[in-house]
This record gives C-alpha cells, sequence and structure tokens, in this order.
C-alpha cells in the first residue's frame, strides 16, 4: 500500500506541469514562467560562493540544488537573480523582479510581503562565543552562557548579520544582550575571536565550521554553541498572487520529503538531519 500511496504522489506531481500544459490549462503564474523560459531565483550573494545571473555554476547548496530541480520540472533554465541582503532576497520577490528567493527563514513580517512554501528544513541556530569572556563570566557550559544571556546581568555585545532574520528573533530570546549589526558576518566571527564581541550569531545549518576550517588558531579563544530552544524554519519565498505556484512547490517537497530525497541532499551537503 505504501508502495501504491508513492507511486501515486509521483505521478500527481511529477506529472502536474505536463498534464496541464498539454491540456491547455496551466494556470496564469505557472504559464508566465514557462513562457518566460527562465524561472528567475533572488539569492543572497554573501552567503553563498560567489556567484553572477551569467555563471550560475558556482551557486552550489542545498537552496541551489532545489531550484535546479524545480526548474527542470517546469522546463525552463535557472536565472540567478543575485540580492545584497536577506531583506532585498524579500524585496525582489515581493516585486516580481523574482520568482522565488532560497534560504529564508519564515517571521510574521516577511510573510506581509511574500508567501512561503512549507518548511523544507528546519535547524538550532549557532553561536560562535568567546570562551575567555566566558570563563571571565563563571560560565563553563554552554547552558551557563545560555542563561546569562537571557538573565542579562553582564553587558554583552553580539554580532549578528543585517538583515537577517535572527535580528528579528533573538530578542524575543535574549531581550538583554546589545545586538550589532554586521553586513559581513564573518567579520563579526573575527571580532568575537579579538574579544571585541562577546558572541555572533551564525546564519547556517553548518554553524560555524566554515569559519574555523579557515581560522583553526581561533579555536583557541572562540567555541560554537547550539541554541536548542530556537528553531528556524527554512523555506521558498514566493509572490503572494503567485498560488497556484506555490500550491504546486508544496506538492513537490512533500513528494522529495516523502522519498527521502530532501534528507539525501542535506546529507550531501553535510547538513545534520536530526
Amino acid at each position: 500500500m505504501k508502495q501504491l500511496w508513492t507511486k501515486l504522489i509521483l505521478i500527481v506531481t511529477l506529472s502536474f506541469v505536463n498534464y496541464y500544459a498539454q491540456a491547455g490549462e496551466l494556470p496564469p503564474d505557472i504559464t508566465a514562467i514557462q513562457k518566460s523560459g527562465v524561472l528567475k531565483v533572488a539569492v543572497y550573494v554573501e552567503n553563498s560562493v560567489p556567484i553572477t545571473s551569467a555563471n550560475i555554476t558556482q551557486w552550489q547548496g542545498v537552496d541551489a540544488d532545489l531550484a535546479h530541480m524545480i526548474a527542470e520540472q517546469l522546463g525552463v533554465t535557472l536565472m540567478v537573480i543575485p540580492a545584497v541582503s536577506y531583506d532585498d532576497v524579500i524585496y525582489k520577490v515581493a516585486s516580481h523582479q523574482a520568482d522565488m528567493g532560497t534560504e529564508l527563514y519564515v517571521t510574521p513580517e516577511r510573510a506581509l510581503q511574500v508567501s512561503f512554501s512549507h518548511p523544507y528544513f528546519s535547524y538550532h541556530p549557532h553561536l560562535l562565543v568567546n570562551r575567555l569572556k566566558a570563563a571571565k563570566y563563571g560560565w563553563n557550559s554552554s547552558e551557563d552562557i545560555i542563561v546569562g544571556m537571557q538573565q542579562g546581568e553582564q553587558p554583552l555585545k553580539i554580532g549578528i548579520l543585517a538583515g537577517s532574520a535572527m535580528t528579528q528573533l533573538m530578542p524575543q530570546s535574549f531581550p538583554k544582550v546589545t545586538l550589532v549589526p554586521y553586513t559581513d558576518i564573518n567579520q563579526a566571527f573575527q571580532d568575537v575571536a579579538k574579544g571585541k564581541l562577546f558572541a555572533a550569531v551564525a546564519t547556517s545549518p553548518l554553524g560555524t565550521q566554515g569559519f574555523f576550517q579557515k581560522n583553526m588558531q581561533a579555536s583557541l579563544v572562540a567555541e560554537d554553541i547550539e541554541l536548542p530552544e530556537m528553531n528556524l524554519l527554512v523555506s521558498i519565498a514566493l509572490p503572494w498572487e503567485n498560488f497556484h505556484f506555490r500550491e504546486w512547490v508544496d506538492a513537490y517537497f512533500d513528494y522529495l520529503q516523502r522519498n527521502g530525497i530532501f534528507e539525501q541532499l542535506l546529507q550531501k551537503h553535510g547538513i545534520p538531519t536530526s
């Protein structure tokens, strides 16, 4: 029975576009994408391998794979629309400069401007913490650090990527810390290692892995901790008017999840799946 249900999902999801195209009944939002011949995807370039709209082969990761898969299902090519921030990704989707935006965390503020697909994975955010400052305050474990940040008895400066969802989420969990916005989160990590900041918020599900790989000496003074009570839902943003396209994306994601393809993508890119 389970195999039969999986086959039905496969038939319904992957044949959706071709069937209605042959019948001349494709919804107008999907028809517009197919007529243009391209799927325009807004991407925050500073959070990806450097890319341009003319050279999308350099764009890598789970979101890149998903965007290519969606474009393939629609029978169009992929066009990357570079964005200078996550807010700019939202703007480009809301203003129809892009058909969708990738690697976005769902917040009520963002949902006022765009529509979101079903989340395709979730994770707990990480902090890069200056261990020397933590020891000075008598905080010897991640639990001590989290409680100390919540209580706010010490003057803590936390670096955060300007325009990221964490600028809205961090004050809810840690209202007494001082958030310092950065346009480059790696610079914030450097300032943590130098003792200019107590901590900085990682914007990737891989946490601070990349920073430590390039800055081995930093591990002597800094450490990565997880914020287990915060859960980030990662989705694709679409123009709110394009509800047919969103419904199709959700159906496609449902197929990918039921068949374990999402889990394979996460594992391929080294992202924890549990």
